[in-house]
Formats: structure tokens, sequence, C-alpha cells
């Protein structure tokens, strides 16, 4: 409710801005918790300023879960994009989890998802991650394409420093002169702020700044899409080296 009520404001303020939000359980929380401000942001998405993306029903951990059940997040999410923004999302975004099964390609397919976006991968402790945009191609052939941020994590403030590393670590930058960029507090929640839509006009044309503007992820994705065959091919899992010994098939108790 709070990032909702805060972007839905941020609209009225600056006319050029555009914002994204994926999981169907936020919007179904928001629809009992606050059914104007839910209606508020439907009008919204009529519009095009507010776009409902992201494939899953929540923004799903892939490693630990079967194959069942991120099939089932995927087909329980689509089914709700339906009705929140009358047809299935073209882009599983998945900005902050642990690493990224094989198996993923597949399943997004089968889900009608063409499209896959992650920041996680630049937290690699050791080996970047060789590409910022690519085709990934899941162990049974499946394809999407891909595009993960490079240099900078889900909690960007639409600082200079922070949009110059992104460009300069784009590594795709002699197929297509665009990256994406999202801007915000990720990481506990609220989003884009006022003082951010203030940096993001004065970077617009900024001379000897990459160009900034407002869009919407699945317009970077179609025009992206259109130059795949020029994109490099990634197979098997997309592996993140960090969080490192996080996960266990055991519960353990303490008795003290």
């Amino acid at each position: 409710v709070h990032t909702f009520s805060t972007i839905n404001r941020l609209m009225e303020i600056y006319p050029e801005f555009r914002f994204a939000y994926s999981q169907p359980a936020s919007y179904r929380a928001v629809e009992r918790r606050a059914p104007a401000l839910a209606a508020a942001v439907q009008a919204r998405t009529r519009t095009g300023r507010w776009q409902i993306t992201g494939a899953m029903d929540v923004e799903s951990d892939t490693l630990l879960p079967c194959g069942e059940a991120l099939a089932r997040s995927l087909l329980l999410g689509q089914a709700d994009f339906r009705r929140l923004r009358g047809a299935p999302a073209r882009l599983l975004w998945l900005p902050d989890v642990f690493g990224y099964t094989a198996c993923l390609p597949q399943l997004m397919r089968l889900a009608g998802v063409e499209w896959f976006f992650t920041t996680k991968l630049a937290w690699s402790a050791v080996n970047r991650f060789p590409h910022s945009s690519f085709v990934w191609r899941g162990n049974d052939g499946s394809e999407v394409v891909a595009h993960v941020t490079q240099g900078v994590g889900y909690n960007s403030r639409v600082q200079l420093a922070e949009i110059d590393l992104h460009a300069r670590c784009h590594a795709q930058a002699d197929v297509h002169p665009e990256f994406l960029h999202p801007v915000g507090y990720g990481d506990g929640g609220g989003g884009p702020t006022e003082e951010m839509c203030e940096r993001a006009r004065r970077l617009g044309a900024l001379a000897g700044a990459p160009a900034v503007r407002w869009g919407q992820p699945e317009e970077f994705f179609a025009r992206l899409a259109r130059l795949r065959r020029q994109l490099p091919i990634h197979q098997g899992e997309c592996y993140l080296e960090y969080h490192r010994g996080t996960y266990t098939t055991h519960g353990l108790s303490l008795i003290h």
C-alpha cells in the first residue's frame, strides 16, 4: 500500500514518469486493504504509465523449489495477470534471487513467457557474468531473450555515477545501444522518490552522459528481441557466485 500510493502520487506530479511492478499477490493484497488505491492503479495501467508484468505470482526463488512448484507459480501468476492486465505477462522479472536454474527457459516458454530480467548476477564475487543481453538456452533447447544489469543492483537512485557505470558495463553495446536501468528502493520497498524523478529530468539530455528516459520493461524487451540473432547464447544455469551456503534441505532445532 505504501509503495503503490507513493507511485500513484508521483504520477500526478511527473507526467513522464513510468513504473512497472510484478507479483499479482501484491495486487491482491492492495485490493483487500485499499480498494480505492487498487482502482486508481488499474486506471494508471490503462494509460500505459503503470505496467503490470513479471509472470510469477511472487518473485520466486528458483533453486530450492521443484520444477512443479515453479510451474505452478507461473501457472497461477499468469492466470492473475490475465485478470489484471487482460493478457499474460511476456516477461519474467526476478531481480533478487540467488541463482537461476537451467529449467527456467523451458518452464517460461511453456507459460508463454519470452523474456527474462535480473539484477542479481551483477553481484558475483569473482567472475563477472559475461553478458548483459543474451539468448538464454535451457537444457532442453528452449530459448528466451535475457537482459541483466551490470555494475549496479536493484537500489539505484538515478545517480550519474550509477548510470555511467552501467553504460560502461553494457557488454552488448555494439549490438544495441540501450540498457534497462531500474531505479528506486527495492530492498524493503518504496520504489522511486520525488528526488529520483527530478534527477531523471535533469539527466535526460546532459552532455557527455548517457541519455536517460522513462520507459516500460516489456517495450524494452520487444526492441531487444528484434536483435536476438546478433546476441550471444548462454546455455544452462545462470550461476551466482555469491550468497553461498544459504540453502539447506534440513530444518535445525536448537535446544537450550
